[in-house]
């Protein structure tokens, strides 16, 4: 395994990382500089005790998609390690976890995603460009040797060892049968939502999003706000349309991400005091927001 690492800008100069705590981003450069040389850690509660770092801080990364985990295991993997990284052939050893790896693909901006349902897809050579890889090394790296590279992925990729999933690498009828599926899920989640407005702003792209999620993790979303708005007394005026909340409104009612507010107080009773506000409030908002 490789002792240097890169790190590339196209994913940490981005607002969800930067937005991130500290804690948070340190202990995604210490899995980053541990992993093996397709991305996994193997022992990431160690390096969390190492580093002091929470169960909030992977709990972040996991929920920005920064790291995906693969529970039954505890093993993590990288999700954009080939954008960060590029190995040659002769330094490359192939991770331990190969059950892991053969349930990944990549996609177009070669990040990993896991694979539909397990399912898997059609793996297709695709071509790799050294710029899409190399981006932000810091290194002047001769011609040779990022053909080099790119070669080894395409040797890579045409030997099975990675898969690819952007929808280029579907059939048609695998395409169709994703869409259909994100179809039912979507209309079964839809009649389940109060506020049934704007069904057609929501895209089949979006609703093929929704079903990557899953349909305990949204109806548990969709719940979490109506609970949360019979709790506040929302007026349904202020109740965020369908299209608003397929969209993107129900990522922080996720359950991995909710976090219930206290009952707020009736709209017709008004703070005395700047402390009075502060004290009733308190609790609405963590520190670091």
């Amino acid at each position: 395994m490789a002792k240097k690492r890169m790190f590339s800008l196209l994913v940490i100069d981005t607002d969800t990382f930067l937005d991130m705590p500290l804690s948070a981003q340190a202990l995604y450069f210490h899995l980053c500089m541990r992993a093996d040389d397709d991305g996994f850690i193997g022992n990431p509660k160690r390096i969390m005790r190492l580093i002091n770092a929470s169960e909030d801080d992977l709990k972040i990364l996991l929920a920005k998609g920064f790291v995906i985990k693969f529970d039954e295991v505890g093993v993590l993997v990288v999700k954009h390690w080939r954008i960060h990284n590029t190995i040659q052939s002769d330094r490359y050893t192939r991770t331990i976890y190969s059950d892991e790896l053969n349930r990944l693909c990549i996609n177009d901006n070669k990040s990993y995603a896991l694979m539909d349902g397990g399912n898997n897809l059609e793996t297709k050579r695709k071509q790799i460009v050294s710029t899409d890889i190399g981006i932000d090394k810091g290194l002047e790296e001769d011609q040779e040797e990022d053909s080099d590279i790119e070669q080894e992925e395409l040797r890579r990729v045409d030997k099975g060892e990675v898969n690819t999933c952007s929808e280029s690498s579907l059939t048609p009828s695998q395409k169709g049968q994703i869409t259909k599926q994100a179809k039912t899920l979507f209309d079964h989640l839809w009649s389940l939502y109060p506020k049934k407005r704007g069904k057609s702003s929501v895209s089949d792209k979006q609703k093929r999003k929704i079903l990557e999620v899953g349909q305990e993790n949204m109806e548990a979303a969709i719940q979490n706000y109506i609970t949360e708005i019979e709790q506040n007394g929302t007026d349904m005026q202020y109740v965020k349309n369908g299209s608003t909340f397929f969209n993107s409104g129900y990522y922080d009612y996720l359950p991995d991400n909710f976090s219930p507010l206290p009952v707020r107080r009736s709209h017709d009773v008004r703070y005395q005091t700047t402390e009075e506000y502060m004290e009733s409030t308190r609790g609405w908002y963590t520190d670091d927001e």
